[in-house]
C-alpha cells in the first residue's frame, strides 16, 4: 500500500536521480502524480520548491511534511492536572474548583494559585496585603495586626 497520495506535500531526504531542478536535500514539493513499475508506484512526479521544473522522485527517497501540532487550548492546566495540581473554571463571575475537569474549549480554565507569604484569609475572601504592611505584621505579628 502506497503511503503517498496526489496532493501530499513531501520533502527531499536523499538525492535522488531524474530530478531536472536545482534539487537539494530538505526541499519540499507536491506530488502531482506517480510512476508505476509492475502496477506499484515507484516514485513521484512533483514540481519542486515551485520551480518550472517537474522531476520524479524515488518513494524512498522522500518524506510527508506534517505540520506541526497545535496544542489543545488548556494544554498547561491539563499537564498541571496530570501531575496533581488543583483545577479551577470560571464559573460566571467566580473561580469554582473542578474535580474533574471536561477540558471543554468554552470554558476557561487555570491552575488553583497557591497562596504566597503576602495573601491572608479574611472571611473566606483571599487579600494580597500591602508591602507597606508586611513590615508590621513581622514586627507586631498577624492577630495583633487584624484586632
Amino acid at each position: 500500500m502506497n503511503k503517498f497520495k496526489i496532493g501530499d506535500k513531501v520533502r527531499i531526504i536523499s538525492d535522488t536521480k531524474g530530478c531536472k531542478s536545482d534539487l537539494r536535500i530538505n526541499d519540499v514539493g507536491v506530488i502531482e502524480s506517480f510512476y508505476y513499475y509492475n502496477d506499484k508506484p515507484k516514485s513521484a512526479h512533483m514540481e519542486c520548491d515551485g520551480d518550472s521544473e517537474s522531476c520524479f522522485h524515488d518513494l524512498n527517497y522522500i518524506e510527508l511534511v506534517t505540520p506541526k501540532p497545535t496544542p489543545h487550548i488548556h494544554h498547561k492546566e491539563i499537564i498541571a492536572w496530570g501531575n496533581g495540581y488543583e483545577i479551577e473554571f470560571w464559573n460566571v463571575d467566580a473561580w469554582s474548583m473542578a474535580s474533574t475537569p471536561s477540558w471543554r474549549l468554552c470554558i476557561k480554565y487555570r491552575v488553583k494559585p497557591t497562596k504566597t507569604p503576602t495573601q491572608i484569609a479574611i472571611g473566606g475572601k483571599e487579600i494580597e496585603l500591602v508591602k507597606l504592611k508586611q513590615q508590621d505584621l513581622v514586627e507586631r505579628g498577624i492577630a495583633e495586626v487584624l484586632k
